[in-house]
């Protein structure tokens, strides 16, 4: 919910009903690389277990026989595998990075390439930190302090850089692997979120009808500085309250059972009721649409 109000007697354009319906959209995210490549490995590994093992049985009786050809085909499958982890980490649609302890680059798929501006792998520079911006640049341990990051610069050759979110691991052997995700679109739409939403309270803080937002429930969520007057109270000692916390039992009864029927109506409520602000006593006649 909820609701703006215009004070009969002042000279003020009628605005937009501020409203919220309270309710939050389930978004499914999409498997991650690293998900897509366990699914395909465990999938690949049971049809050929399950094929191969089979086939042994029903062609080779010999128990030494079996075990000759069960050897040969575990050497295979492991080349099969190989083979095939290769390719998916190479087509993974996150960015991977290994390196070594000095933080050279032992392997690099095609989307972190790609993430740098280059076309292909072999291109990339050796050093992983030659990859951020001036991160690590003062650092210590450059290599350590890269890998210990959550959310790394990335620049290409033409100056332009992106922001990755990544997971880095330390491996047994002192390598490094790092997966990460282009998150600069994603930022920048929250900034100009964050931006739209102050551009919007700088106007319902500025506006001189009274604005407010409650829950269903009828608790406060916000209000602007003229509601404020209304109550003769800040907007952080009317958040979590209630009409009744403010107006007498009965005013209070009658916005709550305005709000009940514009929950009800599923549209928009025009109602006017006289009220005394709190902040000067004077009465005004205010003409309200609930939503």
């Amino acid at each position: 919910m909820y609701s703006l109000s215009k004070e009969k007697y002042l000279p003020t354009t009628r605005t937009r009903t501020v409203a919220d319906s309270g309710r939050t959209a389930l978004l499914r995210r999409p498997l991650s690389g690293a998900a897509r490549v366990t699914l395909a490995y465990a999938l690949f590994a049971s049809l050929w277990i399950l094929a191969t093992d089979g086939l042994v049985a029903w062609f080779v009786a010999d128990a030494t026989e079996g075990a000759f050809y069960g050897t040969i085909k575990g050497v295979l499958f492991v080349l099969a595998t190989s083979l095939l982890l290769m390719l998916l980490l190479d087509q993974a649609a996150d960015a991977i990075w290994i390196a070594d302890a000095q933080g050279r680059l032992l392997f690099a798929n095609l989307a972190a390439a790609r993430l740098a501006g280059h076309d292909d792998v072999d291109s990339l520079p050796e050093q992983v930190t030659d990859l951020l911006a001036d991160q690590v640049a003062h650092a210590s341990d450059p290599v350590a302090s890269a890998f210990a990051m959550r959310e790394w610069t990335v620049c290409r050759p033409d100056g332009a850089c992106t922001t990755v979110d990544v997971t880095t691991q330390r491996l047994a052997d002192g390598r490094y692997l790092a997966i990460g995700r282009d998150r600069t679109e994603q930022k920048r739409a929250q900034a100009q979120l964050e931006a739209e939403r102050s551009r919007l309270r700088a106007l319902v803080h500025t506006i001189p009808d009274m604005v407010w937002l409650k829950d269903p429930a009828g608790i406060y969520l916000t209000c602007n500085p003229a509601f404020e007057r209304f109550f003769g109270a800040q907007e952080a000692d009317i958040v979590g309250h209630t009409d009744h916390d403010f107006v007498d039992a009965e005013l209070a009864d009658g916005f709550r059972e305005n709000d009940r029927l514009a929950i009800a109506a599923g549209d928009v409520r025009v109602n006017e009721e006289w009220v005394t602000l709190a902040s000067d006593g004077r009465r005004i006649l205010p003409e309200g649409w609930v939503d």
